[in-house]
């Protein structure tokens, strides 16, 4: 006897079978074995046509007792042929039944027959399930990584080239302090800014997977003072002291001019002006610390260069003090009249000059000074028979 469509029959009423056949006779030893396993589609199809052929035929009652007696012989049969497929399932633990339809049995190594996308011809993907039945979860789970790895120097005229592993089928992303970097797709990227990166890796079987930071930096030294601070007016000299290990070169500058001689971890600082100090790396890479200002910075903060207050009685004030370069002068004169402005740096070199009109009470001027280097300077405000200085700060 063949039946058809049992599969898909049995996916959605295998429990309907189990729950009817129970409650036509609870009590049976087919009931207790059928609450213990899965009913199999083709057992459900059997009974379910042997309860149609009692429930058709057997209760007809149209005057035709030899129709009624063939029809209960046929019934009994069919219920026979269906103990007979039960109690064999039942002998091999319905293992030969294909429950789901995928095309694998338990014995043929289906290890989940109720689940159609999981049997030994499955393709196992990333879902933490045994897809193909092999004893693995996972298996085609990858490990994202990026050569070099962990931290590395970089130059800032020289890019890094950034490699992660390969693998057919694999999409690339990278990203830069946790952010995706836009177009960048490709197995290798390259770096021409210091930050953190990572690339995520996604393949064909949906496995995906981040690697760990690759952090890029830039070689920059950090200059310290051995003499407690950078006033020459307090500790003449200033010994300063730059940061970075053995196998490099190093170059003091001053106001932005190789320092003669000046190549070791410290320098003697006994003039003012802005010093910095560069290095240069096994690797060629070259990389120049901030600038710190050294000068009379105690003098500066007093308010002139001959220790005068030039904020006596609120007549002139130089404000903010130090700046950005945007410095603004409030002064007070007794008349209207021309003055002129000057400023000169420490060597008394004069670096901006300016004429403008006073007015009688108080006036405001701002300077724009910014294209001056930091460092320490004096304004002197000059009029035909009187002159102000006034000594300020230029810092960034």
């Amino acid at each position: 006897m063949k039946y058809t469509n049992i599969n898909a029959y049995a996916a959605t009423n295998h429990s309907g079978c189990k729950a009817y056949c129970n409650q036509l006779n609870p009590e049976t030893e087919l009931s207790r074995r059928l609450n213990k396993i899965k009913f199999p589609g083709k057992l459900c199809l059997l009974f379910l046509a042997s309860i149609f052929f009692i429930n058709v035929f057997a209760q007809v009652n149209n005057g035709a007792v030899g129709q009624q007696k063939y029809s209960t012989v046929k019934a009994n049969k069919i219920i026979s042929a269906a103990n007979n497929e039960f109690e064999g399932l039942i002998d091999n633990g319905f293992t030969t039944v294909d429950a789901d339809g995928d095309g694998y049995t338990l014995a043929q190594g289906d290890c989940d027959d109720g689940n159609p996308n999981i049997h030994p011809g499955a393709v196992d993907i990333c879902n933490g399930i045994d897809d193909n039945c092999d004893g693995r979860i996972d298996e085609n789970a990858i490990t994202a990584t990026i050569t070099p790895n962990g931290t590395v120097y970089m130059c800032i005229a020289n890019p890094v080239i950034l490699s992660a592993n390969y693998a057919e089928g694999t999409s690339y992303q990278w990203l830069k302090n946790g952010r995706a970097i836009v177009g960048a797709i490709s197995q290798t990227y390259t770096a021409t800014e210091q930050g953190s990166y990572q690339v995520s890796e996604l393949n064909g079987f949906g496995c995906t997977d981040i690697s760990t930071l690759t952090v890029l930096k830039i070689p920059r030294p950090v200059i310290t003072s051995l003499s407690g601070g950078f006033d020459l007016c307090i500790t003449n000299p200033v010994i300063l002291k730059r940061s970075g290990g053995i196998g490099n070169a190093f170059q003091w500058m001053r106001d932005g001019n190789p320092i003669p001689g000046e190549r070791g971890q410290t320098c003697t600082a006994t003039v003012a002006g802005n010093y910095s100090v560069s290095l240069t790396n096994k690797d060629g890479c070259i990389a120049s610390s901030k600038s710190v200002y050294v000068g009379c910075l105690s003098l500066a903060a007093a308010g002139s260069p001959d220790g005068l207050s030039v904020a006596a009685n609120e007549e002139t004030l130089v404000y903010p003090n130090p700046s950005n370069g945007i410095v603004n002068i409030k002064y007070s004169s007794t008349f209207s009249r021309q003055m002129q402005i000057n400023v000169f740096d420490v060597s008394g070199r004069l670096v901006f000059s300016k004429t403008t009109s006073a007015i009688k009470g108080n006036n405001n001027l701002q300077l724009d000074l910014r294209n001056l280097n930091s460092g320490s300077y004096y304004v002197e405000l000059k009029s035909s028979n009187q002159e102000k200085k006034m000594n300020f700060i230029i810092q960034r």
